[in-house]
């Protein structure tokens, strides 16, 4: 079954209040209600886009794909690709505030690194 995992990306992104950051985005405080506790029936291609620009992310990191006995995929299936593993995802604020402070440079010269070649893969 396909299905939305916001909660992963916003503690993946370190939001922890999504409503009010979603309304900052320029959200409607019931629209960022609903996403924010996955209460929607729906989502159209304009507010799933919408969401992608605000959390930085594609359409794939957004949908989280759980097999069913009903439903099963061959192993090699394209959709294994969006079956998340929930120790995968990495809280990490959490990481980072476990680090002693003379490491955080370290982690900031490495961020910086990533961001980098991130723009230069575009």
């Amino acid at each position: 079954m396909l299905s939305f995992n916001f909660a992963k990306i916003f503690a993946a992104r370190g939001i922890v209040k999504p409503v009010p950051y979603l309304i900052e985005q320029g959200l409607s405080p019931n629209y960022a209600t609903k996403i924010a506790h996955s209460r929607f029936v729906r989502l159209d291609l304009p507010h799933l886009e919408r969401l992608c620009i605000i959390l930085n992310c594609t359409p794939n990191d957004l949908l989280e794909w759980t097999p069913s006995a009903k439903n099963k995929a061959n192993p090699d299936h394209p959709l294994y690709s969006l079956k998340r593993e929930e120790e995968k995802m990495i809280k990490l604020a959490q990481v980072i505030n476990s680090l002693p402070i003379e490491s955080l440079d370290e982690v900031q010269q490495a961020v910086e690194s990533i961001k980098e070649k991130t723009k230069a893969s575009r």
